[in-house]
């Protein structure tokens, strides 16, 4: 609106900008407005006093913290008292003029907006004095953070309550506010990169900061660290993430023969499921399935077999053959002997937002992709199933 002439430039970048004669501003007469001269009041007055911006006041006090061990190194800090929180922080900041040291250990905080896990330190021992040190009160344990986000607006000054009449009684009682030789202003600057690491801050599947993996998951990512390796043909071969070196499994072969001849009848009483599944069967052993060793067939230590079974998605109308590595046998399954990994997965939510950061999306799927890996021959026993014993 610089020329009222057109849309197609910003203000900013326009070269027949009008003048208003009134006021000799660069703006049209339809903008311009009457400024009424302000008169001086508590809130602006208020607003220019030094580490004031007026907006918010929180219950911030001055104390004395120290440390049990140790009564005469005291430190001089401001506290916030939030009824709201269920546990103490202190800085990290602060620990340090301590030195004081504790265990590291990981919290779960949960705000309004969102919940995420945090390393930290936890701290005992820790007491706290008023301004006149005439009161001590014992403060329970206590875990450090990074910081403690507060600013110096929100602490209540005397200055401030006197501006208000009903307020001055109690401005004397407020602890002192200690004046600094200089104050600076700084304005953070966004970039357009910036905006977009915020707005993805909520969605981030993996980050070496992230929530910390529990001891199975982290065996479970060794595991797989120190064995996964590239073959030859390029496809990948990985060993099966065991909890123990020897599981404890059953030779379940009475297993996959029972559930064997209850596939059989369903071949026999369904030709399209015959088909379908004939089809799909002979894909996997041309292309992904080991025909089992005749010198192997008779091992009966560390063998299980995984019985299959053949089932339809429910728009595509195609056939999907499932191995059931949850199938029992004597209480016991295959998968009761693996480690569950960490969660790779993105959500859904992540996926959405950056699915409207860009123009085009493309999506794609590896056809076969589980088929694509390749067990460790010391592991290939485990995995023995229909399609290369009993098919």
């Amino acid at each position: 609106m610089g020329c009222a002439n057109t849309d197609a430039h910003r203000v900013k970048d326009c070269t027949e900008r009008k003048k208003y004669k009134v006021c000799e501003g660069t703006h049209l007469a339809c903008l311009h407005r009457d400024v009424k001269p302000q008169g001086s009041n508590n809130c602006t007055t208020v607003c220019s006093l030094p580490d004031q911006d007026g907006r918010e006041h929180c219950m911030i006090v001055r104390v004395c913290v120290r440390h049990r061990s140790n009564h005469g190194k005291e430190v001089l800090q401001y506290a916030i008292l939030d009824d709201q929180s269920n546990v103490g922080f202190i800085s990290e900041g602060l620990r340090q003029k301590l030195d004081i040291e504790g265990p590291d250990t990981t919290l779960q905080l949960t705000t309004m907006h969102h919940s995420a896990q945090v390393k930290s330190k936890k701290i005992s021992g820790l007491e706290v004095l008023d301004f006149n040190k005439e009161h001590s009160i014992k403060l329970p344990d206590c875990f450090t953070r990074d910081e403690v986000p507060a600013r110096r607006s929100q602490i209540p000054k005397g200055q401030v309550l006197r501006r208000w009449t009903h307020l001055v009684p109690i401005a004397d009682h407020l602890m002192p506010y200690p004046r600094f030789t200089f104050s600076s202003k700084v304005k953070e600057m966004f970039s357009a990169e910036k905006v977009l690491q915020v707005l993805e801050q909520d969605f981030k599947e993996t980050d070496s900061n992230g929530e910390p993996y529990s001891v199975e998951e982290t065996k479970f990512m060794e595991i797989l660290e120190k064995g996964v390796q590239r073959r030859e043909d390029g496809h990948c071969e990985m060993p099966l993430p065991l909890k123990a070196q020897e599981p404890n499994l059953p030779v379940n072969k009475p297993l996959e023969i029972k559930r064997w001849n209850q596939l059989s009848a369903r071949l026999r009483k369904n030709q399209q499921f015959c088909d379908d599944y004939r089809t799909f069967m002979d894909d996997i052993i041309q292309n992904y399935a080991e025909r089992v060793p005749t010198e192997r067939l008779g091992v009966q230590n560390r063998v299980n077999y995984i019985p299959p079974t053949g089932v339809y998605h429910p728009r595509k109308n195609k056939i999907r053959v499932v191995f059931d590595c949850s199938a029992k046998y004597q209480g016991v399954s295959l998968n009761d002997n693996l480690l569950q990994g960490p969660k790779m997965t993105n959500s859904l939510l992540g996926v959405l937002c950056r699915f409207r950061k860009d123009y085009i999306a493309v999506a794609a799927d590896g056809k076969s992709m589980f088929h694509q890996f390749s067990v460790t021959p010391e592991d290939r026993d485990l995995k023995m199933g229909t399609q290369s014993s009993l098919w």
